[in-house]
Order: structure tokens, then sequence, then C-alpha cells
């Protein structure tokens, strides 16, 4: 009955307790992975793994180059039919950033007194602060935080040091994310640079810098120069990770998005169907990213001119996006659309 009572009222031991040599940021985590309410948990097994690697000072892998396939997929019609779910999610998503943001702030005041204000665990604790800023959309105070960091740790560390990276990676995202895509760019330079130097131009962390180089050259309208970049790096995916891995095959996504941005679109077209095969051999044919690669195929034969092709190609991948993502996903919907203006020859207004 004590265990009973336990699992359903007490709140768990801390691991630092156990392990002193921990951040004590990571009991934060841990205490929410474990909460009483599955609400109150995060989302995702990612989303964990994420703040647990964050509160650890070690960069997150929601930044890394394999998520950018299907980010950069949906950015044509989620702000079109993005569901009234997922706002009320965000909002609530924004709540418990800003109690987190409290309970981290409580803590650097503790730890800044206690450890000084560059010892590795108060640098941690700004760091969770700086990621629920992100949370909440206040990137401007979330990069003014990674700053700080970044700071401090060249300080310590020296500026070559992966952890100063890191932070001043975050402070690139930042940049980004508040639209300064050129001040950005310069900052994932650095980075590059500096990784390339005391890592290989091969290492992986060295390519998701310069992945993030080509997505910002991108942002800004430079669409032959990011798809140069991202080309650029195909051989250096192909012969570290082959040309299955989820990374090579993000990589030749991006790359074909700039092709129809700069309006090669039967090049586009082309590429998007060359990496089908392999999303199918690793992913399998109905899987979320697969499906937009058919999807983007479809669009680059409808921008071309080849309606009708367009259309049975997307009336093909329908079901499946009904099946797998359900009638209401944006997905399922601007397929739906697409069919819908083709049918009545009015794709220029899709």
């Amino acid at each position: 009955m004590a265990v009973l009572y336990a699992q359903l009222s007490a709140s768990p031991p801390l691991l630092t307790s156990r392990r002193p040599d921990l951040p004590s940021a990571v009991d934060e985590v841990l205490l929410r992975a474990l909460a009483k309410a599955p609400e109150d948990r995060y989302a995702s097994c990612g989303e964990f793994a994420d703040a647990l690697r964050m509160a650890c000072g070690l960069q997150r892998y929601s930044s890394d180059v394999a998520s950018a396939l299907y980010q950069r997929a949906l950015t044509d019609h989620a702000d079109m039919l993005a569901p009234h779910a997922s706002l009320a999610a965000a909002d609530r998503e924004s709540g418990r950033s800003d109690e987190a943001i409290e309970l981290y702030q409580r803590t650097l005041v503790d730890q800044q007194h206690t450890l000084g204000p560059d010892h590795p665990d108060t640098l941690a604790t700004r760091v969770s602060i700086a990621r629920e800023m992100a949370a909440c959309g206040d990137h401007a105070g979330a990069e003014e935080e990674f700053r700080d960091v970044f700071a401090a740790r060249r300080r310590r560390l020296g500026p070559d040091h992966p952890d100063t990276l890191i932070a001043r990676f975050n402070v690139a995202q930042q940049m980004a994310a508040r639209g300064d895509h050129a001040g950005a760019e310069g900052a994932f330079r650095d980075v590059f640079a500096a990784r390339r130097r005391t890592l290989g131009p091969d290492h992986r962390d060295t390519l998701i810098a310069r992945f993030s180089i080509a997505q910002q050259m991108a942002a800004r309208g430079d669409h032959a120069g990011a798809e140069e970049e991202f080309r650029g790096i195909l051989p250096h995916l192909q012969r570290k990770l082959g040309p299955d891995h989820p990374d090579t095959l993000a990589t030749r996504f991006s790359a074909a998005r700039e092709m129809a941005a700069r309006g090669d679109h039967a090049g586009a077209q082309e590429e998007f169907r060359d990496v089908l095969p392999h999303l199918e051999r690793k992913l399998g044919r109905d899987h979320p990213v697969t499906l937009i690669a058919r999807f983007s195929a479809a669009r680059e034969m409808a921008a071309r001119g080849d309606h009708a092709g367009a259309e049975e190609e997307f009336r093909g991948i329908l079901p499946h996006l009904r099946r797998r993502l359900g009638p209401d996903h944006p997905d399922t919907l601007a397929a739906a659309k697409w069919i819908e203006a083709l049918a009545n020859g009015e794709c220029r207004d899709v």
C-alpha cells in the first residue's frame, strides 16, 4: 500500500541525490517526465530527450538535419490549414513554459549565489530558461540568454570547445527564429568553421552547421546558393552515413526544394522521385515523410503544366493521408484542395 500510495501521490526522489555529478536542471526534466497526470508530461519521447540533453548542456536533436525534411515540406500549407486543436495545444504549452521559467529562475538565483555565474550547473539552468522562452515565442529573450551562456562558456572553456559552439549554435537558431536570416547565417558560419577545424569536415555536428547555413541562405532568397550548399553536403553524408540515412535524404529533399524555388520544376520533380524509393525502403510507403515527398513531386508536376498527371498523383496520395493522418490533418486537406483546384483548372490559386 505504501508503494501504491507513492506511485499515485508522492513525488519521485531527485536523481541528483544519487548522482550529484549531474546538473540540477536534470531533476526538473525528470519530474515533468514522471508527472502523475499524462497531460503534464512531455508530448513525445523526442521532446523528453531534447529537454534532457539541453539540461545537460548538450545540443537538442530536434535541430538536426533529419527533422528538416518534414518541417520544410509543411511550410507551403501549414499556415493555411492549421487546425484549432494545434493552436490550443500551443497555448497550453506556452502556459507550461511560463511556469517552467519561473521555477528555473528561482533555481538560478540559488545557483548563482552558491555556485557562481559561470558554473556548469548555473549555465545549464540558463539554457533551460532560454529554451522555455523560445517555446513561449520570446526568441529575442532566448537569444539574449544564449548569448550570455555563450560568453560564459567562451571565457571558461575557450572559443572552440564543443559546449561553447553549442551555445553559439543556439544563438544562431534564435536569430533565425526572429527573422534575422543574414545574421543567423553568419553565426552558423562561425560554428561551421570552428567545427570543421576541430572535428573535421565529415563530422555530423559540422554537417549540421553547414546544413543550417544553407537553410538561412534559402530563407533570405538565395535559392541557387542554398542548392549549391546542400549539394556540397551530400558527398560527406553519403560517405559518412550512406544513401538511405535520414540526414542524406533530408539534404537531397532540401536541394530539390531549392530547385523548385528557382523555377526548375522538372529537375525538382525528378529529384523528389529519386528520393522516393529510398524513403519507401527506409520508412515505408505510408510514412508521413514518404507521402510528403510524393506530395512535393505532384506539386512540381502541376507547376510545369502536367495538371492531369498531378491530379492523378494527388488522388493516389489522398487515401494514404486519410488512413495515416486522418481526414482533418493539414496534409490531407491540402491534397484534397489541390485535387479540387486541378479538376477546376484553378491550380494557380493553391
